[in-house]
């Protein structure tokens, strides 16, 4: 009996743990967040502390493979527990002789993977319920464990193009803002700001849903999320630091100086560079 509680236990524990990462969007079980987060130490401690090492790389890909291996095993040794807390549950399906320990652990992982092989059965009425029962949450839990890989990749593209496209506007804050005036404003950058906008908004909901992709790490910091949100901060601040008497986007240029073309647009200065000479063409 103390075996049949614990197996449900354990079932019961996995089973929430797979329903509250697959299908909500307040980040991972209990569970998912422990082994989540002792991997990620793995790598950390493997890679000596040091951001830039190549070993993080792949610690993203390990880390969730580990949590379906996890929800896997804890899935398979809770219907084990179940089956092993009664010694004749299972036989074999030709000799009709009770099943071993190891016949039973086997017999509970086909079943849980709805493989069916049939050289094993259960005994009573009630143990080919349990079977049965077994095998539709095997499928359906294995299922959506496994389709939770797909929008975890999918998190990882959109962080990644969000890195690659603030990196492709400038290395350095000031670097993106002299690259951004023309001369007479800063539409340039103003111009990316509605894509930057619904990425930052995605990749934030991505960051609760999916809590996972913060172990996708890449040791160029060009190409990593963070200094780009960093990056994307302090532009904000050099903007908020610029004199009100430069326009920050085409509208108030145009307002202001009337038209690209008017001749106060050419005499603009940015306080941390000389632009005329660089953003004209």
């Amino acid at each position: 009996m103390a075996l049949f509680t614990l197996g449900i236990l354990l079932f019961l524990l996995i089973a929430a743990d797979i329903i509250k990462t697959t299908l909500s969007t307040r980040g991972g079980g209990m569970l998912t967040n422990a082994v989540t987060r002792s991997v990620w130490a793995l790598f950390f401690r493997a890679a000596g502390r040091q951001g830039r090492s190549g070993v993080l790389q792949y610690a993203g890909q390990f880390v969730v493979l580990s949590v379906l291996l996890s929800w896997i095993l804890g899935l398979w040794a809770s219907l084990f527990l179940l089956f092993a807390s009664h010694p004749g549950s299972i036989v074999d399906d030709a000799t009709k002789l009770p099943a071993d320990l190891w016949e039973t652990f086997y017999y509970a992982g086909f079943t849980l993977s709805t493989l069916g092989v049939g050289d094993y059965a259960a005994a009573a009425d009630g143990w080919r319920v349990l079977t049965s029962a077994a095998a539709f949450c095997g499928l359906t839990f294995i299922t959506a464990a496994i389709t939770y890989i797909v929008p975890v990749l999918s998190a990882v593209s959109l962080q990644n193009q969000l890195s690659l496209l603030v990196s492709s506007m400038g290395r350095t804050p000031q670097e993106i803002l002299v690259n951004s005036w023309n001369g007479a404003d800063f539409s340039s950058f103003y111009d990316n700001v509605p894509e930057l906008r619904q990425m930052l908004v995605q990749h934030t909901l991505n960051h609760h849903a999916y809590p996972v992709i913060q172990c996708f790490h890449n040791c160029d910091a060009g190409k990593n999320v963070v200094p780009a949100v960093v990056t994307l901060n302090e532009v904000l601040r050099l903007l908020q630091s610029v004199s009100a008497e430069i326009p920050q986007d085409r509208q108030t240029a145009d307002a202001g100086f009337g038209g690209d073309s008017a001749p106060g647009a050419a005499t603009c200065q940015l306080p941390w560079s000389n632009p005329p000479e660089r953003g004209r063409g």
